[in-house]
């Protein structure tokens, strides 16, 4: 993956120029956060002595500095485009090397795996596709001569905010504020909404399913697209079809008869256990349980195994019809953006088969 930081590269870059308003703003929010979270608790707040608020804006200058220092590295926009940019595939141990050795990516992985109780565990001789590679050779370089407290504190601050929606109403209203003054925005985005957005695309789609879509709706859509396919392949065998010659009659055919579509939801959406496995691969005994006054403790233990998740699938193959299926949101999305750039015949067919 490429590198991000709080400002894209082109705002820490022109942080006297073109953007200085941005970045003074985002001065001022790191300053506001560490008062937040170091000097704040929900029933009190500590008022600062003059010598505690030198120290923290201090602190926080180096926090700032190093940030940009990072983004600094990274490539400009635009440069990605560049297949050598964004896709360089090396064995660990060429990462490790290529990267100066500062970090040994190969045991950091198996330090991973065992966190996060992987059933396997990497070696020097897998492949990885690094984007950006140049960001990770400056790196080391950058790490070596930044001092501990600097790292620490940093660390802690994107922790600390990538936390937000675990945290209680101060959170919320910090972060809302900010984007107040970035973009304009005039109302704070619901709670409920934001739930929503972390509960994921599946969860809600199953509600939506559960309230809205009526039984036996998925089957005649699903006769519609058969047809559609059906006559396809037919309009494409005729051979008086003078637009399309031998060698591309035939391909087209291979395609339609490996196309894979999926109509409305998959049928396990509707069983609760087989949700929990398919989407979140939870079961029974990964549950968390929540008690009261531990919400943030379950929230990171909930996350732990999400993440032990994703780092279980690097092992896995890839698999068209399991990895490709999105949540009817997302694909009704897809259909908004289609609909606007294909004529009616096709519209039409959308709309049925992707409801």
């Amino acid at each position: 993956m490429a590198p991000g930081f709080s400002l894209p590269r082109k705002e820490f870059e022109n942080a006297n120029g073109t953007f200085t308003a941005e970045v003074d703003l985002y001065r001022r929010m790191i300053q506001e956060f560490g008062h937040l979270f170091f000097f704040a608790s929900n029933n009190r707040t500590i008022r600062l002595g003059q010598s505690e608020e030198k120290e923290l804006t201090s602190r926080i200058e180096e926090v700032f500095t190093f940030e940009r220092t990072l983004s600094l590295a990274t490539r400009p926009a635009g440069e990605d485009r560049n297949a050598t940019v964004w896709y360089n595939k090396m064995t660990l141990e060429e990462f490790t090397s290529k990267t100066g050795n500062f970090l040994n990516y190969t045991v950091y992985l198996n330090e991973l795996a065992l966190l996060f109780k992987l059933p396997y565990r990497f070696h020097r001789t897998d492949k990885v596709v690094v984007r950006d590679v140049g960001y990770y050779e400056k790196l080391s370089r950058i790490l070596l001569k930044t001092p501990p407290l600097t790292l620490h504190n940093f660390l802690g601050k994107k922790l600390a905010y990538g936390w937000v929606g675990a945290t209680d109403s101060h959170m919320r209203e910090f972060a809302f504020r900010h984007a107040s003054l970035k973009t304009g925005v005039r109302q704070m985005t619901p709670l409920w909404k934001d739930c929503l957005g972390t509960v994921g695309g599946w969860a809600a789609s199953r509600l939506y399913v559960d309230h809205f879509v009526l039984p036996g709706t998925k089957e005649k859509a699903t006769e519609v697209v058969n047809d559609l396919k059906e006559v396809f392949s037919e309009v494409v065998l005729k051979r008086d079809v003078d637009w399309l010659d031998e060698p591309t009659r035939k391909r087209a055919l291979e395609k339609a008869a490996k196309t894979h579509y999926y109509v409305a939801y998959p049928d396990w959406l509707l069983n609760d256990t087989a949700l929990d496995a398919e989407v979140y691969h939870f079961t029974d005994k990964d549950y968390v349980q929540v008690e009261r006054g531990q919400y943030f403790s379950a929230v990171v233990e909930a996350t732990r195994r999400a993440i032990g998740v994703h780092f279980a699938e690097l092992h896995r193959k890839p698999d068209v019809k399991r990895d490709f299926l999105a949540p009817p949101s997302a694909v009704n999305a897809f259909a908004a953006h289609a609909k606007n750039a294909i004529g009616k015949l096709v519209r039409w067919s959308l709309e049925w088969s992707l409801l």
